[in-house]
């Protein structure tokens, strides 16, 4: 079945209700960031699609979480397939309002079938400080990432800015940001923005779009749609 179709599929199920999602590297968060706070629920799931000119792409991911911490892995398939953990424990706070968070994550890949020896590596550590309101919720923070792409390596530090806004009870504004640095193959700052609706803690709906790929920041545009199931105790 064609990518837009499902893309078209997901989003008639946003008339279905909604809760939060974890990103599309893994932890829970905005759209491609974390933000320090650990899932509620004893599984949070999600599947999106993802759809640029150039590439088509299937994400599908899952966390356990607890009060103190999460952990998580994700699989996503486009030009070839990828593998990722993830965990966060939260250092202060309550978890529910405020916290301060440290979390690491991996993304795997291996070589593209037309270019031996391209196997990639990503391994990522962050910390986080998310604030929560009644209108929302403001998260900063900074990553470190390492980077080995069967070439060569490199590694970069990075800040971060995120958060999400509440519109009534039904709909969810999330974006975010964050710097680009040169010593990592990136050209452009990491910029998201998701639009959610929910009714309930069981199911949750989302549209939008990133230049994300992994944890890097691309020319491209991904636009995408996103079903998650939320499952607490």
């Amino acid at each position: 079945m064609p990518i837009r179709t499902w893309l078209i599929g997901l989003c008639l199920l946003a008339l279905l209700p909604a809760r939060a999602l974890p990103t599309f590297t893994g932890p829970t968060g905005m759209v491609v960031l974390p933000d320090a706070l650990p899932t509620p629920a004893w599984v949070d799931t999600a599947v999106g699609v993802l759809d640029t000119p150039n590439t088509r792409g299937l994400n599908v991911r899952a966390v356990a979480g607890s009060r103190w911490g999460e952990l998580g892995a994700l699989y996503e398939r486009d030009d070839r397939p990828w593998w990722g953990f993830n965990a966060k424990v939260l250092l202060m706070g309550d978890g529910e309002t405020n916290g301060l968070g440290l979390g690491v994550a991996t993304l795997d890949a291996p070589s593209q079938p037309d270019w031996p020896g391209t196997a990639t590596q990503e391994r990522v550590a962050y910390l986080a400080d998310t604030a929560v309101a009644a209108y929302g919720s403001l998260t900063l923070g900074v990553s470190y990432t390492y980077l080995n792409d069967g070439v060569g390596t490199e590694q970069g530090v990075r800040p971060f800015l995120g958060g999400k806004v509440h519109v009534g009870e039904a709909v969810e504004f999330a974006a975010e940001w964050q710097m680009r640095t040169r010593s990592l193959t990136e050209t452009d700052p990491i910029t998201s923005l998701m639009i959610v609706y929910h009714t309930n803690s069981l199911l949750t709906t989302a549209v939008g779009t990133t230049n994300a790929d992994g944890w890097l920041g691309t020319e491209r545009r991904y636009y995408f749609a996103q079903l998650g199931l939320q499952l607490k105790p």
